[in-house]
């Protein structure tokens, strides 16, 4: 029963962050940039953050979605584990390569460490249940039947 709190717990907060960043880099991207401390580039960059958005944003709402059956709905928690992993990644890169300071990219990549850590420790295992009634192929993350 805790660790199923938990697990809610964790991923509303990983739900909201990805709404909250959704929402300000597709509304404000320049502000993103300055709050980060990393150089303003050119207006078109603009254009793949919008698109960038759009996954926070489905994302976001995904992780608030699946609340009802975490169990049934493990893959987009572990979704959400590769996507924290690779923010890590691309972070520690950039880093490396002098690209980005560590000031800029330090709570980012923490930010990500913490979240993949979290849904792992709190990632539920699939009950029989749930596992039946997702059948191996004939339903969707978000519940759709296919069959």
């Amino acid at each position: 029963m805790l660790k199923a709190r938990a697990a809610c717990a964790v991923t509303v907060l990983v739900g909201v962050s990805q709404l909250i960043l959704g929402i300000a880099f597709l509304g404000f991207p320049t502000a993103m940039y300055e709050t980060m401390g990393i150089a303003v580039p050119s207006q078109g960059v603009n254009y793949i953050l919008a698109m960038l958005s759009a996954w926070f944003l489905v994302y976001g709402a995904v992780m608030l979605m699946i609340l009802r059956d975490l169990p049934r709905h493990r893959l987009w928690l572990d979704g959400m584990v590769a996507i924290q992993a690779i923010d890590f990644a691309t972070g520690a890169f950039h880093v490396a390569a002098g690209a980005v300071p560590l000031d800029a990219a330090a709570f980012p990549m923490v930010n990500a460490a913490v979240f993949a850590i979290a849904l792992l420790l709190v990632r539920p295992r699939p009950s029989a249940a749930s596992a039946l009634r997702a059948g191996p192929l004939r339903t969707s993350p978000l519940g759709v039947d296919h069959a």
